[in-house]
């Protein structure tokens, strides 16, 4: 027990050969995007951002880095900045 099957290791291998093994590495070091730091610096957001459960920003950065394209990720980033401002949380995301 406690081995990796056939295809589960060539599912680690081919993700770490394409490079994305290391893809949400920022996200699991709570790493701001810049794009999302200036949007809390906007909103005043910042200090309820830095005080935010760790499992909650990592939630969120998830969600950002998720987005497909550059006007929805946009649009996270001011709802993000938006609930930090005003020292509420995203519910459905």
């Amino acid at each position: 027990k406690g081995l990796m099957q056939p295809s589960g290791l060539m599912a680690v291998q081919d993700a770490q050969a394409s490079g994305t093994w290391h893809a949400n590495l920022d996200v699991d070091e709570l790493i701001c995007p810049p794009d999302l730091s200036e949007a809390l610096k906007m909103q005043n957001g910042v200090a309820w951002w830095d005080a935010a459960a760790p499992s909650y920003k990592r939630n969120l950065l998830r969600w950002l880095s998720a987005a497909k394209k550059q006007s929805t990720r946009q649009k996270r980033c001011v709802d993000i900045a938006q609930a930090c401002g005003a020292g509420q949380k995203i519910k459905n995301m």
